[in-house]
C-alpha cells in the first residue's frame, strides 16, 4: 500500500476507534436490558473493531515502514485502555495491544514513552500470575528499560512499585533467566527503591529455600557489578547490612543463608574490585564482632571471617597488604584459643580450609605453628568433644592440598590414641579422616592407626562407627579382584587376630563388594569349615589317646617311685588350644552364616545361576553333617544357633522342621534367647508357624490345670548311711515336657513373637492358628475374674503368672487391631467393658472383703488382703493402658472412646489408688483428642474438666497440662481451654473475694489491667477457703506463661464473669 492509502486507512480507523474508546462500549454490561441480544452484540462489535485496528497496526509495524500520526493516536488510545480491555475479559485483544506497544517501544518509534507505562503494568500482572509462562517474563524483561520513563516519586506509581517488589518473591520470575536479568536491572532504576528491594529479599531469606537464596546472591552480585556511582554505593550498603545481620543473628539457619548469599562475592574475588570491596565493607564491623562479649556473635563473626579470608586489597601497597595479613594471622590464633568451644570449632575448620586454599600464601612458620597447636592441643581438648571432632573434619579438608602431605605424614601418627576416644562422634570423625587418607599414595592409614586398634574398635564400637570402619578395611581384607585363596587367607587372618571384629566386619561387607565375591567367600569358608571340623575331631581323638597313655605312664612311675606327680602342668596347655580353636570355629561359622544370609537375597533373577551354585553347597544335609562332626558338646551348643540361622534361609525341609519342633517342646524357661530365636526363625521361614502356634495354644490351655491338681512327687528317703534312695514304688519313665512347667516358657516364646516384627507378621498371616491362642488367653481372663470375685488364689497359677497372661492378651489385642481394625475392635471393646464393669469397681473398694471360714492368723489375712489389692490394681492398670494405647495410636472408634472416657471418670472419682500410676496415660489420651481436634475437642475438654474437678488434692500438682497449652497456643485457640478453667474458678469467687474488689464491682469498675488480674489470682491462691481445684487453676495461672497470657487476653471476659456472678447473687447491685 502507498503512503496515501495508509493515511486514508489510518484516518478511517481513528474515526471508528475514538468513540469506542471514549464511551468504553467494549465493556460487557452487568445487567441485561429489554433488548437482550442487542445489548450483548454491541460490546462484541466494538471489540472486533479494536481487534481489526490492532491487527493493521501490527502489520504496519512488522514491515518497519513509516507510520502516519493516525496510527500513533490509535495505539496511544488503545494503550490507555489496555487494563480496562483486559478486565473486560478480552484477553486476546489485550495481549495483541500489548505486543503492538512493545514493538513500538523496541523499534524506537516517535513518542515511544506514551505507550510504555500501562504496557509495563500489564506485563507485570501477566508475569506475576500463577499460570504465567516463560514468554511472559521474557517480554517483561525486554521492556525493562521503559522503567526509566516512569516517575516513581508520583503517588500513582505505588501500585507499580508493589508489583515490582512482588517479583522478588514470585517463583516463576526467580526461576527464569530473563526474570533474574529483570530483577538485576531494577537496582539501577530508582535509587530510593534499592532499599525496598533489599528489605524484600532480606525478609524472604528467613523462610525460603537454599536455591532461592542462591538466586538472591546472584542478583546482589550482578546488580553490584552492573551498577555505577550512587547505585553501587547503595547496593554495597545493603550487602553490608546483610553482613551485620548475619553476625548478630541468633538463628543458625539465618546465618547459613546469608553466608550462601555472600558466597557469590567470595567466589568472584579474582574479579576486578571485589576483594577491595569486601575488605572495605568488613573493615568497620568484623573486627568489633570478633571481640564481642557474646560467644554467639563471635562464632558468627568467625564464620564470615573465614569465608572472606584473606581480607586484603590486592591493589594496595605491599606494606599495607603484609600488615593486613599479619593482623588476620594473629586473629586466627586468638580464635583458636577462644574460651567458647563453638568458636574454637569454627576456628579449627576455618584455619584448615584457609591452609588448604592458601598454603603457599601463608608463611611456613605460621603454618607450622597453627598445625602444631591444632594437633597437639585442640585434638586433645578435654572440655569439648565437638572441638576434637572438628580437628579431624578440618584435617580432612586439608588433604585437598597436596603440599601439606609431608607435614601431615609426620603429625598425624600422634593422633592414634584418639581412635579410642570416649566420644563416638570423635571416633567417627577419625575414621572418616582415615578414609580420606586411604586414597593417598604418600600417607598410609595403617601407619596412623595400626590394624589391631581398628579391629578392636570394630569389635566393640557403635553400629554407626563400625559401618565406617568396615568401609575403610573392605579393600584390605576383601580385595574382590584377588583369587579366592587370598580372600580366604585374609579372612582367617582377621579371625585369628580378633574373631569378634571379623564377625562384625563380614556381617556388613556385602555393602562394599560385589555379590559374586560374597558368594565365593561364603562357599570357601564352608569348605574350609569342614576341613577344620575334621582336623578338630582328629586332634580331640589324639589328645584323648595321648592323655590315656600319659596316665598309664604316670601310674607306672608312681608305682616305681612311690611318689605323686603334680597334675598342674598336664591340665594347663592341654585345653587352651582346644578352647581357642573351638571359639575360632564358632566365629568362622558365624561369619559363614552372615555371608550366606546376605548373599542369598542379593542373588536376583539376573544372578539365578549364582543362586543355584550357592544352594548346591549349602544344603540341610551338609549342615546336619557339620553338627555331627563336632565332638565337643560346648562347642556344638555354641554352633547350633548359627547352623540353624543358615538353615532358616534354605528351602523348606519337613524332616528337620519336625526335629526342631520337638526341640522347641523340650525347651524350658531357662533356655537362652539365642537358642529359641534361631529355632523360631528357622521354623517360621519354613512356613511352620501354624505348628508353633498350635503348640503354644496347647500349652496355654488351662482346662485340665483348673480341674485337676497335679499330685506332688513323693519325697526322697535317706538311707541310714546318709545316701539318697529313690522310692521304688515310683515307676521310672522317660522325661517328657510338662505343660504346667512349660507355660512360662511358652508365654515368653509368644511374647518374643509379638515383639519381633518379622515373626509377628508371619504369625498373623496364619490367622486360623492365632484363634486357639487367643481363646486360650481369654480363658486366663476368666481365671483373673475368678481370682477377683472369689479372692482365692488359683491352684497351679500364681498371681504373677496370671498378670503375665493378661499382659500378653492385651498386647495381642492391640496388634490384632493394628492388622485389622474393623474386625478386631470387638475384642478390645469387650476387654475395656470387662475392666469397667468388673475390675475397676472391685479396685474402688477401700478394703477387699475377708474370706470367711478360712483359718489363719490376722497377719496372714492382712497379707492376703494386701496381695488381693495389688492384684486388682495391676489388672486395672493393664486394661486401662490398653485403652490409652489404642486411643494414642488412632485405632479407637466412637464406642471405644466412650468407654475410655467412662473409665477415666471412674478412676478419678472412685479409684484414687490408681490415679498416680495412670495420670500419664490419662494426659496422653486427652492430648491426643485435642490434637485431632474437630468433634473430639469437645470430648477432650469435657474429660479434662472432669479430671480437674474430681482429681484428688494430692495428685493435682502432678497433673501437668502444659503440653495441651502449648498445642493450643500454636493453634491460637488458648481460650478453648482457659475459659472453662475460669468458669470453674469463678463459681467459688464470691465466697473468697475481698471486700475491696466487691466494692469495685458494685461501682461498675470493670476495666482491670493485667496486674489487677495477677493480684486477684494471688489473693485467691492465698485464701484457705478456696477449693483445691480452684487453687490448682490459680497456680497454673501464675506458673504457666501461656495460661497467664491467655487470661490476660481475656481480661474483659474475666471481669464480666466476675460481674455476672456477683450480680446474680446480689440482684440489687449495679
Amino acid at each position: 500500500m502507498t503512503q496515501q492509502d495508509l493515511r486514508g486507512l489510518g484516518d478511517f480507523l481513528l474515526e471508528q476507534v475514538t468513540p469506542i474508546v471514549r464511551d468504553a462500549t467494549f465493556v460487557q454490561p452487568e445487567v441485561e436490558g429489554i433488548e437482550g441480544k442487542a445489548e450483548l452484540q454491541r460490546p462484541q462489535d466494538a471489540a472486533s473493531m479494536l481487534q481489526a485496528a490492532c491487527t493493521v497496526i501490527r502489520c504496519v509495524l512488522k514491515d518497519k515502514s513509516p507510520v502516519t500520526p493516525s496510527f500513533q493516536h490509535i495505539l496511544v488510545s488503545l494503550h490507555d485502555v489496555l487494563i480496562d480491555i483486559a478486565n473486560a475479559r478480552h484477553s486476546t485483544l489485550a495481549d495483541e495491544i500489548s505486543q503492538a506497544c512493545e514493538t513500538w517501544w523496541l523499534q524506537g518509534r516517535p513518542d515511544k514513552e506514551q505507550v510504555a507505562p500501562v504496557t509495563l503494568f500489564f506485563l507485570l500482572v501477566r508475569a506475576l500470575d500463577t499460570n504465567s509462562r516463560a514468554i511472559d517474563i521474557t517480554r517483561l524483561c525486554a521492556m525493562r528499560e521503559a522503567l526509566t520513563v516512569i516517575d516513581f516519586q508520583h503517588p500513582s506509581t505505588n501500585r507499580l512499585k508493589n508489583l515490582l517488589l512482588k517479583c522478588y518473591i514470585h517463583p516463576n520470575v526467580l526461576h527464569n533467566k530473563a526474570g533474574i536479568k529483570f530483577l538485576v536491572y531494577l537496582f539501577q532504576v530508582y535509587l530510593p527503591m534499592v532499599d525496598a528491594l533489599h528489605q524484600t529479599m532480606k525478609a524472604q531469606m528467613r523462610t525460603c529455600t537454599k536455591h532461592i537464596v542462591n538466586i538472591y546472591g546472584e542478583i546482589y552480585f550482578r546488580a553490584w557489578r552492573a551498577a555505577q556511582g550512587p547505585f553501587r554505593l547503595r547496593i554495597e550498603s545493603s550487602v553490608q547490612d546483610l553482613m551485620d545481620t548475619g553476625m548478630k543473628a541468633a538463628n543458625n539457619k539465618v546465618v547459613s543463608l546469608i553466608q550462601k548469599v555472600l558466597t557469590h562475592f567470595y567466589e568472584k574475588k579474582m574479579s576486578n574490585g571485589v576483594d577491595e570491596t569486601l575488605c572495605r565493607l568488613y573493615e568497620p564491623i568484623i573486627w568489633r564482632y570478633l571481640h564481642a562479649a557474646n560467644a554467639k556473635v563471635r562464632r558468627n563473626a568467625a564464620l564470615f571471617f573465614f569465608d572472606a579470608f584473606p581480607l586484603m586489597d590486592s591493589e594496595a601497597p605491599q606494606r599495607i597488604v603484609d600488615e593486613a595479613m599479619q593482623r588476620q594471622f594473629s586473629q586466627i590464633k586468638e580464635l583458636l584459643k577462644d574460651p567458647s568451644d563453638g568458636v574454637r570449632c569454627i576456628a579449627v575448620l576455618g584455619t584448615c580450609t584457609a591452609l588448604a586454599s592458601y598454603w603457599e600464601l601463608i608463611p611456613t612458620a605460621t603454618t607450622q605453628y597453627l598445625l602444631n597447636y591444632i594437633i597437639s592441643d585442640l585434638a586433645h581438648d578435654k572440655s569439648s568433644p565437638s572441638v576434637r571432632a572438628a580437628v579431624f573434619h578440618g584435617l580432612e579438608k586439608l588433604l585437598a592440598q597436596y603440599l601439606s602431605f609431608e607435614v601431615l605424614k609426620v603429625l598425624l601418627p600422634s593422633l592414634q590414641p584418639l581412635i579410642h576416644d570416649s566420644s563416638d562422634r570423635v571416633r567417627q570423625s577419625f575414621v572418616q579422616l582415615l578414609t580420606g587418607v586411604k586414597g593417598l599414595s604418600d600417607i598410609k592409614f595403617y601407619e596412623i592407626v595400626p590394624l589391631p586398634h581398628l579391629l578392636h574398635r570394630l569389635a566393640v564400637d557403635s553400629p554407626t562407627t563400625t559401618v565406617k570402619i568396615t568401609a575403610l578395611l573392605a579393600s584390605v581384607y576383601v580385595p574382590y579382584h584377588k583369587p579366592t585363596v587370598s580372600l580366604l587367607r585374609r579372612c582367617l587372618l582377621m579371625l585369628h587376630e580378633n574373631f569378634k571384629a571379623a564377625v562384625v566386619f563380614y556381617k556388613q561387607i556385602h555393602e562394599h563388594v560385589p555379590v559374586f565375591t560374597v558368594c565365593k567367600l561364603a562357599v570357601a569358608l564352608l569348605l574350609h569349615l569342614k576341613q577344620c571340623l575334621h582336623s578338630f575331631s582328629q586332634k580331640q581323638e589324639e589328645k584323648k589317646n595321648s592323655k590315656e597313655k600319659e596316665e598309664e605312664k604316670r601310674k607306672e612311675k608312681e608305682k616305681e617311685k612311690g611318689t605323686d606327680v603334680s597334675k598342674l602342668e598336664e591340665v594347663q596347655g592341654a585345653d587352651d588350644e582346644t578352647q581357642l580353636t573351638g571359639e575360632g570355629l564358632v566365629a568362622l561359622l558365624e561369619v559363614t552364616k552372615y555371608l550366606f544370609q546376605r548373599a542369598l537375597p542379593l542373588c536376583t533373577k539376573e544372578n539365578a545361576d549364582l543362586r543355584k551354585k550357592l544352594l548346591k553347597f549349602f544344603t540341610v544335609e551338609t549342615l546336619i553333617a557339620l553338627s555331627r562332626d563336632v565332638p565337643d558338646r560346648q562347642v556344638k551348643g555354641a554352633m547350633m544357633p548359627h547352623i540353624l540361622g543358615i538353615m532358616s534361609a534354605l528351602p523348606q525341609h519337613a524332616i528337620s522342621a519336625k526335629v526342631l519342633l520337638t526341640k522347641l517342646r523340650m525347651m524350658s524357661e531357662d533356655t537362652p534367647e539365642i537358642e529359641y530365636d534361631s529355632v523360631l526363625r528357622c521354623l517360621f521361614n519354613w512356613k511352620f508357624q501354624v505348628e508353633v502356634l498350635r503348640m503354644i495354644a496347647e500349652v496355654f490351655d488351662t482346662r485340665e490345670d483348673a480341674m485337676t491338681a497335679s499330685p506332688s512327687p513323693p519325697k526322697k528317703q535317706k538311707s541310714k548311711r546318709g545316701k539318697k534312695v529313690q522310692d521304688e514304688s515310683v515307676p521310672k519313665s522317660k522325661p517328657k515336657p510338662v505343660v504346667e512347667h512349660n507355660r512360662p516358657f511358652c508365654l515368653r516364646l509368644f511374647n518374643f513373637i509379638l515383639c519381633d516384627e518379622e515373626l509377628r507378621h508371619a504369625a498373623f498371616q496364619a490367622a486360623e492358628a492365632m484363634i486357639p491362642v487367643a481363646k486360650s488367653l481369654i480363658s486366663y481372663t476368666e481365671l483373673v475374674q475368678q481370682r477377683i470375685v472369689t479372692e482365692d488364689e488359683i491352684s497351679g497359677t500364681p498371681d504373677n503368672l496370671l498378670l503375665s497372661f493378661l499382659t500378653t492378651y492385651c498386647k495381642l489385642l492391640i496388634h490384632q487391631l493394628g492388622v485389622c481394625p474393623e474386625q478386631d475392635a470387638q475384642g478390645v471393646l469387650s476387654l475395656l467393658q470387662w475392666g469397667l464393669m468388673v475390675i475397676l469397681p472391685k479396685a474402688s473398694a477401700q478394703e477387699t472383703s475377708r474370706t470367711k471360714g478360712k483359718p489363719g492368723s490376722h497377719k496372714h489375712r492382712e497379707k492376703r488382703v494386701h496381695a488381693m489389692k495389688a492384684f486388682v490394681q495391676c489388672a486395672g492398670e493393664l486394661v486401662f493402658v490398653v485403652g490409652a494405647d489404642v486411643v494414642s495410636l488412632g485405632l479407637a472408634g466412637e464406642k471405644i472412646r466412650n468407654i475410655v472416657g467412662d473409665m477415666i471418670r471412674h478412676i478419678v472419682q472412685r479409684n484414687h489408688d490408681l490415679v498416680p500410676s495412670l495420670l500419664s496415660p490419662i494426659s496422653r489420651i486427652i492430648y491426643h483428642w485435642f490434637h485431632i481436634g474437630g468433634d473430639l475437642t469437645e470430648v477432650a475438654l469435657k474429660t479434662l474438666m472432669d479430671v480437674v474437678k474430681d482429681l484428688p488434692e494430692d495428685d493435682l500438682p502432678t497433673f501437668s497440662v502444659n503440653d495441651i497449652l502449648v498445642l493450643h497456643a500454636a493453634r491460637n485457640t488458648l481460650p478453648i481451654v482457659s475459659e472453662p478453667f475460669l468458669d470453674l474458678a469463678m463459681a467459688q469467687l464470691d465466697e473468697v473475694l475481698p471486700e475491696c474488689l466487691k466494692a469495685a464491682v458494685e461501682e461498675g469498675a470493670h476495666d482491670y489491667s493485667t496486674e489487677d488480674t495477677g493480684r486477684l489470682c494471688a489473693l485467691m491462691e492465698d485464701f484457705d477457703e478456696l477449693l483445691p481445684q480452684s487453687s490448682y487453676i490459680m497456680q497454673l495461672t501464675m506458673k504457666s506463661e501461656l495460661f497467664f497470657v491467655s487470661i490476660a487476653q481475656q481480661v474483659p471476659k474475666t471481669t464480666q464473669l466476675l460481674a455476672n456472678h456477683y450480680t446474680a447473687e446480689n440482684p440489687h447491685a449495679n
